[in-house]
């Protein structure tokens, strides 16, 4: 009995250390899909970081584009405006030139860029400083009156008149003789027109405005002190 009570204690211990070394192997490879999961858990941490980084930086990729995109949209729409424009121009300008032609309606000169020539190298300043240079030149209020009748029986768009007879106050400064600040000249003195009548359009157009070589000249010349010539461009 003694000896079978001793048998049976071994096959236990036996069975307990068989156990023991199964749970032990368990615990060991527990223990490394641990460690493995811990370095994969790093990798996906890793992973978050960068992809978060890549989400911010196409966040703000996307927004740098779609200002661009809004920036493109607005250069589109305001050629497409200017081509409306011109194309809406043309069509007056072609309307009144044939008006003008036919003599239907008397008092037309055209249009006060056309009207007079200037040397090259003031092509620039003048044109910028001189927005009514696309102005429509007509003797009377009357013949504005029927010119704008003309463009709005013909849907022609709008246009703007400069009429002869409202700037007679101005012609005492058309023989006048000026002394420029630094001795530059007057746009006005540049322009070269066929009558008095287009030279008196030109002054309503340019006044005493003149013409400097470049900004820090213009400058000196407009905060000079006289009034009179505070209206400068540069040739460029």
């Amino acid at each position: 009995m003694l000896a079978k009570s001793s048998e049976a204690a071994a096959a236990k211990y036996d069975e307990a250390c068989a156990s023991f070394r199964a749970a032990k192997e368990t615990a060991e490879r527990k223990s490394a899909e641990v460690t493995e999961m811990q370095k994969h858990v790093e990798r996906l941490k890793a992973q978050v970081t960068s992809a978060s980084k890549e989400e911010a930086a196409a966040i703000a990729d996307a927004k740098r584009t779609e200002a661009e995109a809004r920036e493109v949209r607005g250069k589109v729409e305001q050629k497409r405006s200017d081509a409306s424009q011109r194309a809406s121009h043309s069509a007056a300008m072609s309307a009144l030139a044939r008006a003008r032609d036919e003599d239907t309606i008397p008092g037309i000169r055209g249009r006060l860029g056309d009207l007079g020539a200037i040397d090259e190298a003031y092509d620039v300043a003048v044109s910028t400083a001189c927005p009514p240079l696309d102005y429509i030149v007509v003797d009377t209020t009357s013949a504005a009156q029927r010119c704008v009748e003309l463009l709005r029986a013909n849907k022609l768009g709008v246009a703007t008149f400069l009429i002869l007879e409202k700037q007679a106050h101005l012609k005492r400064f058309l023989a006048e003789s000026v002394e420029t600040p630094e001795g530059v000249p007057r746009l006005f003195d540049l322009v070269k027109c066929d009558s008095q009548e287009i030279r008196l359009a030109f002054y309503f157009a340019l006044r005493d405005t003149l013409v400097a070589e470049d900004l820090e000249q213009a400058s000196r010349i407009a905060y000079s002190g006289n009034t009179r010539f505070r209206r400068v461009v540069t040739l460029k």
